[in-house]
């Protein structure tokens, strides 16, 4: 029996986004690049990442959050602050 590795499902050339994008840009790239996740990078440094769900699911995303920056519904921020 071989064991999976994590290498078998991870993606090697990630898509990333500026952790300023606007929700906006965030939902635009996702779809044109037809993913649901982004890994927010600052200074060539993964700090976060954004999926679909952190704005579909989430109860206080409205029209009037779409000038929020992509760091506003991250998960798993790492950036000090």
């Amino acid at each position: 029996m071989s064991v999976i590795q994590v290498s078998d499902f991870m993606v090697t050339n990630p898509t990333i986004i500026d952790p300023d994008a606007s929700i906006i840009e965030v939902a635009l790239k996702m779809r044109e690049n037809r993913i649901g996740s982004l890994i927010l990078v600052e200074d060539n440094k993964p700090i976060g990442i954004i999926a679909r769900a952190n704005h579909s699911r989430n109860p206080q995303f409205s029209y009037s959050t779409l000038n929020y920056k992509a760091t506003q519904l991250a998960n798993n921020r790492t950036r000090e602050g």
